[in-house]
């Protein structure tokens, strides 16, 4: 699993390492998430990957600084 707090996911959105049409619209969404309430993360993974996310095995997570 990759582990990005806010600042770091804001750097990654400026610097373009999220292609615009696959992955930036879900970082987006899962920093906007994190960022709405103290202590919120946001998993990205896929649905058939789901429970090892939810386990930390994978996906990216946003975390609230």
């Amino acid at each position: 699993m990759i582990e990005l707090n806010v600042e770091e996911t804001k750097q990654y959105i400026k610097e373009g390492h999220f292609a615009p049409v696959s992955m930036l619209p879900k970082v987006e969404a899962a920093l906007k998430f994190a960022e709405s309430k103290k202590g919120r993360k946001s998993l990205i993974t896929s649905l058939e990957k789901a429970k090892e996310g939810i386990e930390g095995k994978t996906g990216t997570l946003v975390v609230d600084n």
